[in-house]
């Protein structure tokens, strides 16, 4: 079972803390764990921009990340593309 970040008026005044508070520090935000659009849309509306988790792709291992990296890079170089089809 998914575990819910955001059960209400509660949690959400604490996160919305959290983040006044480290930006007041001049700090950066990252919220870990995001799993819905729920949760995007409140911690954006508080101010976080930077997110990770779920929500936005699975664990990898760095092997399926560097296919991942190289893949994007073929599809998006002409030179790489005209190059693989030369031959």
């Amino acid at each position: 079972m998914t575990p819910v970040i955001f059960w209400g008026d509660y949690h959400s005044a604490i996160t919305a803390a959290i983040i006044a508070m480290a930006h007041s520090l001049n700090m950066d935000v990252i919220a870990e764990g995001v799993e819905t659009d729920e949760q995007v849309a409140i911690l954006t509306q508080q101010g976080c921009k930077r997110f990770q988790g779920y929500y936005f792709y699975r664990p990898q291992s760095a092997l399926e990340i560097e296919n991942n990296i190289f893949k994007k890079i073929l599809e998006n170089s002409p030179q790489v593309r005209n190059c693989a089809s030369d031959s």
